[in-house]
């Protein structure tokens, strides 16, 4: 079975292989022009903001993370009775 038997023979995917070429250069050329139309500031301000936000989405994962190993932490230690003040 060659792909464009596969792709062909999937109903959802709806891409003919023969378009994928085309789309996908279209794609480029436009991600190219919108790139070079920029000046350098222009590119270094998007590259700052993209990096902002993936920062702050990583920043977030790791948060929750750290707030559930916490929890699992508290709840443990509620479950383990507290050991004598003075043990003689």
């Amino acid at each position: 079975m060659t792909l464009k038997n596969i792709v062909e023979s999937t109903p959802s995917a709806g891409l003919k292989p023969e378009s994928i070429a085309a789309n996908s250069a279209y794609i480029t050329n436009g991600a190219a022009f919108t790139w070079g139309a920029m000046t350098f500031n222009q590119s270094m301000m998007l590259v700052a903001t993209v990096v902002c936000v993936a920062t702050f989405f990583v920043n977030l994962h790791f948060q929750k993370k750290r707030e559930k190993r916490e929890q699992e932490l508290h709840d443990i230690r509620k479950q383990t009775p507290a050991p004598p003040d003075n043990p003689q």
